[in-house]
């Protein structure tokens, strides 16, 4: 569902509206009364006890007293209940300087703690490896950038937030940008404060006292006491000591207030356990499902300082991200989405996908968490949907990532690429056909593909040769496919057992061809067999690299005959390999490539000065042949797709006749989404409306016939073939023209003269 964009009114009453606490909720545990008091574990406890934290990693909960400056390690004692640790016989309790009112930890398995001393408005390091005798090690001194300490109304809660949790949750600094730490923390350090009951963040050094301010955070309330982040679930616990207790959970995303200031955006509250001087919070991991929440009561009411409760169970949602391909459902079976999250039972969809769709869901409906998402046809990216509790509340954003499924298109581009192999070992590499494999015996058909661009780390899809019909056949036939196992195939040549000698892949490939009822058909019925394994195995050969070329050696019995090169260049066999790549970077369209050579008499011309046209020259001379000429070539069923980034493109040539006078060409294509046929009327190609894309090409001297190389090869046409894909009627499967003009002579192969050797367009481009 496509969002509506907002007026300034509108944006003005969405952020009024944020900066509005959400409903209060009851108190998501037992009542205080239903707790476990933990206050007789010391007789210290019962006196301004202050700030807890709980570390998963040790299961221990760390406990500070604000008068006299002592902090305890608290350890499960085996009973169901808590015990102050001991450590080489002593109790695990610290008596230290200042007014503790929060403490924290920054590695969960270092001997190290840190305290916030209320009244210095600093930030202490203690190292804890011995009992009874902590050594300071760093203190931060932040009052400078927090009110001033009044009355007991000073910087309390203190919890440490990583470097991972603030990339996943999307943490902003004050000015709104991206932070994570800069000075060696692996994140950063959050305070609560009680005037005004903001929470402040603090870049820390690691190996200094000092540290970089990155911002101040408005809350739901004016007075802000206890911290307590949940790694597992990216949720900030903020207790608020005021009118009677409220718990704020927020995932550390901000927005700017009508007030102008900065606010976390809280997406629950809910209320205290009871009234009273509650200040510090501790609590289990949500992952951990144990469901504990501890609190510290400043005043001890009722004897109990310090509670346990053992049915916390806020409602707390996960974000979610998964994968597909393009043009791939994707399917998320039960638990789907509450896989992560707790205290939830059913979801509610909040805004629908952008460029997709989900099964059977609409915004506003209520489900299980399971969804079938189906992505919009050739979109590739990020999308993104929005769900939240039946019971509303936070709203929490899934990611889907659709990796571009790339397609690789490539022809047998030669005549010795298709080739025979007899019985005897003698080979055929110029038939006008392929008899896949029975002709007066059994032979072995060998095709080689060129410059396949596959990357090793490609995850292939689909992988399949297109054949297209020569002859009708309805005889059953029997084929087995195999790769040369080498990185990067040779050219067949006429040496006997060419084909049979070369060493195979351990994977094969069997087909069973359907019949072949249409001549020139090229369907699903003249597709080979999945050939993903052979592919696999050749891009685990130590050498392969994109560009390589790859040959298939197919054996068998019974008969279907194929196209071959040799008697129709457009409808010589084709390797198509559907993949994606494996990245954890963001995925940049892989190239794909077609190669097109001309392919018939009309196809490649010269106009002579007088207009008239030439279309059966055994050669292309460009462009001086008696007179100076105009020379139009014709490509044919070009795949490649409207909207495609053209990456290269250019033309190759192969020397007829050795030539090294200096020669000036010009290229230019014909603007049309589909050029049509050259005819022999005059002035045909001189007629047709050109790009106002032209490159200029200087070739140097061709001086050995049949060569095609970089000599033989025009510069880079990309600009004027994107020229032409950019045109809003272009299709896939189109022909180009392109027009040479100019001075002086290269002479090349022509249609008429070498349909092997005629000129090759290939182009290299990206689908978005």
């Amino acid at each position: 569902m496509k969002k509506k964009a907002l007026t300034l009114s509108a944006i003005l009453v969405v952020i009024f509206c944020a900066s509005i606490a959400k409903a209060v909720e009851p108190w998501p545990g037992e009542p205080w009364q239903q707790s476990t008091v933990l206050t007789s574990l010391d007789s210290d406890l019962q006196n301004n006890l202050s700030g807890a934290h709980w570390n998963e990693a040790t299961r221990t909960l760390w406990l500070c007293l604000n008068g006299p400056a002592k902090f305890w390690a608290l350890v499960e004692d085996g009973n169901g209940s808590f015990k102050v640790d001991t450590q080489n016989g002593s109790r695990a309790e610290w008596t230290v300087v200042g007014d503790l009112e929060g403490i924290t930890q920054v590695d969960l398995e270092e001997s190290s703690v840190y305290v916030m001393d209320e009244s210095q408005g600093t930030i202490r390091k203690y190292s804890v490896s011995a009992p009874g005798a902590a050594v300071l090690q760093r203190q931060w001194n932040i009052s400078p950038h927090i009110p001033v300490y009044s009355g007991g109304a000073g910087p309390e809660g203190i919890a440490f937030v990583p470097d991972s949790s603030l990339q996943l949750n999307g943490f902003v600094d004050a000015n709104g940008q991206a932070y994570t730490s800069q000075n060696g923390m692996g994140g950063l350090m959050f305070v609560a404060h009680q005037r005004g009951g903001a929470v402040y963040a603090f870049d820390l050094d690691a190996n200094s006292n000092t540290f970089d301010f990155v911002g101040a955070y408005k809350t739901s309330r004016t007075e802000s006491s206890g911290l307590e982040f949940d790694r597992s679930s990216g949720k900030m616990y903020v207790w608020h000591n005021t009118n009677g207790n409220f718990i704020e959970v927020t995932d550390l995303t901000s927005f700017v207030g009508a007030d102008g200031q900065r606010h976390f955006t809280s997406i629950k509250e809910y209320q205290g356990p009871k009234g009273g001087n509650l200040e510090g919070i501790a609590l289990t991991p949500a992952s951990s499902g144990e469901n504990s929440f501890f609190t510290t009561d400043d005043d001890n009411q009722n004897g109990a300082a310090l509670m346990w409760f053992q049915h916390f169970e806020p409602e707390v949602l996960g974000a979610d991200t998964y994968s597909t391909n393009q043009q791939t459902p994707l399917a998320v079976a039960l638990p789907g989405l509450l896989q992560n999250d707790f205290g939830v039972d059913t979801a509610m969809l909040v805004d629908e996908p952008i460029h997709g769709s989900l099964q059977d869901l609409s915004a506003g409906d209520s489900f299980d968490g399971s969804f079938v998402y189906q992505p919009n046809p050739s979109y590739a990216g990020k999308d993104i949907f929005t769900y939240a509790s039946a019971n509303g509340g936070e709203e929490v954003k899934v990611e889907i990532n659709i990796t571009p499924v790339q397609t690789l298109t490539i022809p047998i581009a030669a005549s010795v690429n298709d080739v025979e192999e007899r019985a005897d070992g003698s080979m055929y590499t110029n038939s006008s056909d392929l008899e896949l494999v029975k002709e007066n015996t059994v032979q072995t058909v060998g095709l080689r593909f060129t410059g396949v661009n596959l990357p090793a780390n490609a995850t292939l899809l689909k992988a399949y040769i297109q054949f297209t019909t020569d002859e009708v056949k309805n005889e059953a036939a029997d084929l087995k496919i195999e790769a040369e196992a080498v990185a990067s195939a040779a050219s067949f040549i006429t040496e006997r057992y060419n084909l049979s000698s070369r060493p195979r892949t351990e994977a094969n490939v069997q087909w069973q061809p359907q019949t072949w009822l249409a001549i020139n058909e090229a369907g699903e019925k003249q597709q080979t067999s999945d050939l993903r394994p052979l592919i696999e195995e050749l891009l685990q050969q130590p050498g392969w690299q994109p560009g390589n070329n790859i040959a298939f050696i197919i054996s068998g019995s019974g008969k279907r005959v194929a196209r071959s090169f040799d008697k129709s260049p457009g409808m010589a066999p084709r390797l198509v390999v559907e993949y994606v790549t494996d990245s954890e970077q963001p995925v940049e369209a892989a190239l794909s490539s077609v190669a097109v050579r001309v392919s018939s008499d009309m196809n490649d011309v010269e106009e002579r000065a007088d207009g008239s046209m030439y279309t059966n020259s055994s050669d292309l001379e460009l462009v001086t042949d008696g007179g100076v000429q105009t020379v139009g070539m014709r490509f044919e069923s070009l795949s490649i797709p409207a909207g495609a980034e053209i990456v290269s493109a250019s033309i190759q040539f192969t020397v007829d006749e050795v030539s090294s006078v200096a020669t000036e060409l010009s290229i230019q294509a014909e603007d049309a989404a589909n050029a049509a046929a050259f005819g022999t009327n005059v002035h045909n190609v001189s007629n047709r409306t050109l790009t106002s894309s032209v490159v200029e090409w200087s070739p140097e001297a061709w001086t050995i016939v049949g060569e095609a190389g970089d000599k033989q090869k025009t510069p880079d046409l990309s600009a004027m073939v994107q020229d032409i894909v950019d045109r809003n009627d272009w299709q896939s499967g189109n022909a180009m023209v392109f027009v040479i003009t100019g001075s002086g002579k290269r002479t090349a192969e022509s249609y008429r003269g070498s349909p092997a050797q005629a000129p090759l367009l290939r182009v290299e481009f990206r689908t978005n």
